[in-house]
């Protein structure tokens, strides 16, 4: 009934008195977000590893391991003697897929059970938008790395009255509408008017962000990070990021003016499809133009803001892991994508986690990308990775 109510507000005023009930009862008494489900995990079956007595890396040094793949960058094979592609599944060791590797899925390739696999069980609390979100607000209420966001499917009462009590206080109520299932900013809509987030919901599920009003610039434009974590093991945690990041500029000049809104090149920093202008700066450039820029704040890269992303991929891993133990298996690794973004205080907050991110732009700027991706993972060797503790 509430729910109704919320969505006829574009057509009959509500009166906002209704949803201040709301707001105390979720935000001053009780409040714990809706905890959705609505994605199927990822199960990994049991079955024990082949060669058991002989670990990956012994293995290694009798014959080079093999992985079978639907990865296209790998077509052209590995730099190192340790890996080699094959197609016959009943013989891999390694099953590395952009696909997800469902039970089904793992029957039709001929995947057995003695493979190790790029995915771990329950990872859709990372990788699932809208679950990811129900993770972190499931279990903490508020981040300091993560912008309130509600399920509109679910808690659209519970937004609104979010949206009320910020324009009675005065507060910024730009939002950020985004498809749970979608990438590359589609039916993505930045905007302040309720109207236009409440009809939102007729093209489909939407997750409502707070938008960051203030996000950090470099050189008048808007940008974010992408960072390449790796997960070698659940329990104890051991997480690795890669030792190159990718910087994803805006191409216009930042502004929250109204007519701006619908400028997707104003606001948004995935530029490499489509047929736009891609900005290429890699890291090290990034952390000169980053330290010269903020001299006069007394701010440097690697002293004063690193250490708070790192810090953050850790938090964000480790609740992940606390609430699902299941995560927790021998034969299963992993990479994701994590897209980070800061504000003008040099807080960094996480967008999203991606699964199997599109790693083009790894393989153009660093050829060896994949040799030490698999390296640190199945060998032990951690050339080219950080170590995140």
């Amino acid at each position: 009934k509430s729910h109704r109510s919320s969505r006829l507000h574009v057509w009959f005023n509500t009166p906002e008195s209704y949803f201040k009930q709301v707001y105390n009862a979720y935000y001053l008494e009780k409040y714990q977000p809706a905890y959705t489900n609505r994605h199927q995990f990822l199960t990994v079956p049991t079955g024990e590893p082949k060669d058991v007595n002989k670990p990956l890396k012994e293995l290694a040094k009798e014959r080079k391991l093999r992985v079978i793949s639907d990865e296209s960058l790998l077509e052209d094979g590995f730099h190192s003697d340790h890996f080699e592609l094959t197609v016959d599944a009943a013989k891999a060791d390694i099953a590395w897929f952009i696909s997800p590797l469902s039970e089904e899925y793992r029957q039709k390739v001929g995947i057995t059970d003695s493979c190790y696999v790029n995915q771990l069980p329950y990872e859709s609390c990372l990788i699932n938008k809208n679950f990811f979100k129900s993770t972190v607000m499931g279990n903490l209420g508020k981040s300091d790395w993560y912008k309130e966001t509600y399920d509109l499917g679910s808690e659209l009462p519970l937004f609104m009255a979010r949206f009320f009590e910020n324009q009675r206080l005065g507060l910024d109520n730009h939002w950020i509408l985004k498809p749970p299932d979608m990438v590359r900013g589609l039916d993505m809509v930045i905007t302040n008017d309720l109207q236009r987030i409440i009809r939102s919901m007729e093209t489909g599920p939407k997750l409502c962000q707070k938008y960051i009003e203030n996000p950090l610039l470099l050189k008048g434009k808007k940008f974010d990070l992408r960072w390449i974590v790796m997960v070698k093991e659940a329990k104890p945690a051991q997480l690795f990021r890669y030792k190159m990041f990718w910087v994803r500029s805006a191409n216009k000049d930042f502004t929250l003016s109204p007519n701006s809104l619908e400028d997707y090149e104003t606001h948004f920093t995935v530029m490499n499809y489509g047929g736009k202008t891609l900005q290429k700066i890699l890291d090290h450039e990034y952390v000169q133009i980053f330290d010269e820029q903020f001299a006069d704040q007394g701010v440097q890269w690697e002293r004063d803001v690193l250490p708070k992303v790192e810090k953050m991929i850790v938090e964000i891993f480790s609740l992940a892991f606390n609430s699902f133990p299941q995560m927790d298996n021998p034969k299963c690794r992993a990479l994701y994508g994590l897209d980070i973004m800061f504000d003008t205080d040099f807080n960094p907050y996480v967008l999203e986690t991606n699964f199997s991110p599109d790693n083009t732009r790894c393989v153009e700027y660093d050829p060896e990308f994949f040799d030490h991706v698999f390296n640190g993972l199945f060998l032990d060797q951690d050339d080219g990775l950080i170590r995140l503790q």
